[in-house]
């Protein structure tokens, strides 16, 4: 199986790599990401890629599997491009991933996703609503991936996504 991993040279991204370099059921890994990754495997291959790119489907060419990772967490770029990357990026790639032919998705989402607000049941479980903060990015951005999520997936029946 050849996997893809947006984001591959982040914090995650490197704890992932490191883990598919070793599976053996993982034949070859992409690494999309604008910086190369710290991990160093014969499986590996570093491409430049930005999840903006309209024509990001070229980077997926050949593979089985994505692991969506590519998420801005911490600095504190503009608003509209942080928005771009996140939220914009985050739908491109998957949608890229899909007409691409790829099967086997998983996006890594966050608690945030439903809101960091008071009133929140304990634990949050998957059925608990999902509250929209438009004052935190992070969390909005999180929500707004999950809310297109909800309308992509059902669009695709025939492609196992975990999130």
């Amino acid at each position: 199986m050849k996997v893809a991993v947006t984001g591959a040279a982040g914090q995650l991204g490197t704890v992932v790599l490191r883990r598919l370099a070793v599976e053996r059921g993982v034949t070859a890994i992409r690494s999309l990401d604008l910086r190369p990754p710290a991990v160093a495997s014969g499986k590996l291959e570093h491409v430049r890629a930005d999840v903006r790119d309209p024509e990001f489907a070229r980077f997926l060419d050949g593979c089985d599997a994505l692991v969506h990772l590519a998420f801005i967490v911490t600095g504190a770029p503009p608003r509209p491009v942080f928005d771009a990357i996140n939220v914009g990026g985050s739908k491109n790639v998957l949608a890229a991933a899909v007409a691409s032919g790829i099967k086997k998705i998983v996006y890594t989402s966050s608690v945030a996703a439903y809101g960091v607000v008071h009133g929140h049941p304990r634990p949050i479980v998957e059925t608990t609503p999902r509250v929209h903060q438009p004052a935190f990015p992070y969390a909005a951005a999180k929500w707004e991936v999950e809310a297109w999520l909800d309308a992509f997936e059902p669009q695709h029946p025939d492609v196992a996504i975990a999130r």
